[in-house]
């Protein structure tokens, strides 16, 4: 939903599903989120065309945010007991790019 200043409430898609850390794209046309599950994965919303995409298939992702462009979303992920950061381009065409080794420590 897009909330007004004066708490005026309209929908913004037809998606029906429990999300998590919604991120808006800066053009204001894309949402980035994951859904809640063992181990999170990451998608984009497109709100013109009202279509989902999948970014991640497989670990636990969580933190995304998007690139100054908005042409990648990067994220953290989960291996073990050790946190790794990686980026996929937004539109899901393409493969991730690991940033960081799996070494970083700590929560979400």
């Amino acid at each position: 939903y897009w909330v007004d200043l004066q708490g005026n409430s309209t929908p913004i898609t037809t998606r029906e599903s429990v999300i998590f850390g919604p991120r808006l794209s800066g053009d204001d046309r894309r949402i980035a989120f994951r859904t809640p599950a063992v181990n999170c994965d990451l998608w984009v919303h497109d709100l013109d065309r009202d279509v989902t995409g999948r970014l991640t298939r497989e670990g636990d992702n969580h933190g995304n945010v998007w690139s100054p462009d908005d042409r990648s979303i990067v994220f953290a992920r989960q291996e073990g007991a050790l946190w790794s950061v990686l980026s996929s381009p937004a539109d899901g065409s393409g493969h991730l790019t690991r940033l960081s080794e799996a070494e970083l420590s700590g929560g979400h």
